[in-house]
């Protein structure tokens, strides 16, 4: 569970009216993040440009990971079915499902 310190939280309606002190506190590092509460329920964060990039890239990382584990995991196995051996489980003929 994250925790924040009680100059982090920040209501809506105050947020909305030190907006521009707000982005000079997080542009400035004199804060890291800026958390908006509405009616006591934390509702959004607000955190530096580069903050968000490297978030952003850190995802997209773990994301290439897991494809390039699922691919790793599947190659070599041989190919599930053909076609033909999917109709012939299935009990119908090629010519009936060829057929409207």
């Amino acid at each position: 569970m994250t925790t924040y310190t009680r100059n982090e939280i920040i209501s809506s309606s105050k947020a909305s009216k030190k907006f521009g002190e707000i982005l000079e506190k997080l542009k400035s590092g004199k804060t890291e993040k800026i958390i908006i509460s509405k009616n006591n329920e934390l509702e959004a964060a607000i955190i530096p440009i580069e903050e968000f990039e490297a978030m952003k890239e850190a995802y997209e990382i773990v994301e290439h990971l897991e494809i390039y584990r699922l691919i790793n995991e599947r190659k070599g196995k041989k190919a599930t079915k053909t076609l033909d051996s999917l109709i012939l489980e299935s009990g119908f003929g090629r010519k009936e499902l060829e057929e409207e």
